[in-house]
């Protein structure tokens, strides 16, 4: 134990060395996303293709439009894969920050728990309480280690999540700018162009079935095959719209969770600085002032985790619309 927690001290020491803010670490992460450069393998296919029919003096009409509408889906595809590439790895760079500051709280835990297990020995020797009560501080002791430890281990699979990022160091979160949910919309998103171009895609088939040369089978079937991609974008546009609402609803809450918490935040720190004064005048002990401490750690961690809910939900917007 006392092994791997120098290990854990030095990555954290070296992590912090390394270290990159938020916005330095997006600019470069999606470059590092499966998907993102998938996506942007399947634009320059497109646009391959484009210049393929643009060069050939006998394609024909409809060619070059599907050609020009496969480039204009493929870019929309690439901006979509970006804006959830950040996502992850947003979700992925938190992640260690969260970690890190629950791994010290939980270190902080247990110090108190030594204290209070150092001082419930000492009533002992001196007949003040029981064995049973001993006993059940010690467990309080042995809880507190575990709890320690797994927030080592947290902290590790954090570390190992951001990793395909790099040796990244995190930093203390910005203050993310307001936004208007109401602003974003689906205009534009990749999905509903998808479903949009399948619609099209379906006209044009119709039309094509509709000449002298074609039975009315196929006919029947492309009118069938019309109304399925018409009924898909419907269902989509309804999907996508209940997506975009949710994610509006998602960032009010974390903007009014936040606001709950810097104030919680700020009522812990009065506590803790009349703590302080307190034990410096030699009215408290030190149990007293290390509680008020971890309060106020207690306290910071639940800003940290509304800040983080709030940075996700700012993305998960720019995922669900565009604005």
């Amino acid at each position: 134990m006392h092994r791997s927690l120098i290990s854990l001290l030095t990555l954290i020491f070296f992590s912090l060395a390394q270290a990159q803010s938020l916005d330095a670490f997006l600019k470069g992460a999606y470059l590092k996303d499966s998907s993102y450069l998938e996506a942007g393998r399947a634009l320059e296919a497109a646009q391959d293709e484009l210049r393929r029919v643009q060069g050939d003096p006998e394609a024909a009409p409809l060619s070059l439009t599907r050609a020009q509408e496969g480039v204009a889906l493929a870019q929309a595809k690439l901006v979509q894969a970006r804006k959830e590439a950040d996502a992850r790895a947003l979700e992925a760079y938190t992640g260690v920050l969260l970690a890190q500051t629950d791994f010290n709280l939980a270190r902080a835990r247990k110090e108190l728990s030594a204290l209070q297990l150092q001082a419930a020995e000492l009533r002992f020797k001196a007949g003040a309480i029981s064995a049973t009560e001993l006993a059940r501080v010690r467990d309080q002791d042995n809880q507190a280690a575990n709890a320690l430890s797994a927030a080592e281990r947290a902290l590790e699979q954090a570390r190992s999540r951001l990793r395909p990022y790099g040796e990244v160091g995190v930093q203390a979160l910005p203050e993310p700018d307001p936004l208007d949910p109401g602003k974003f919309s689906l205009e534009g998103h990749a999905r509903l162009l998808e479903a949009q171009q399948q619609v099209r895609e379906a006209e044009r088939a119709l039309v094509l079935a509709s000449g002298p040369d074609t039975a009315p089978l196929d006919k029947s079937a492309r009118e069938r095959d019309l109304s399925r991609a018409r009924a898909a974008l419907s269902d989509l546009q309804r999907t996508l719209a209940d997506a975009l609402e949710a994610a509006r609803n998602r960032y009010r809450s974390a903007v009014e969770s936040y606001r709950l918490a810097r104030e919680t935040q700020a009522r812990s720190a009065s506590e803790l600085e009349a703590a302080r004064k307190r034990f410096a005048a030699g009215s408290i002990a030190q149990l007293a002032l290390k509680q008020s401490e971890i309060t106020k750690a207690e306290a910071d961690r639940g800003v940290l985790a509304a800040q983080i809910e709030l940075w996700q939900a700012i993305y998960g917007l720019r995922v669900a619309g565009n604005g």
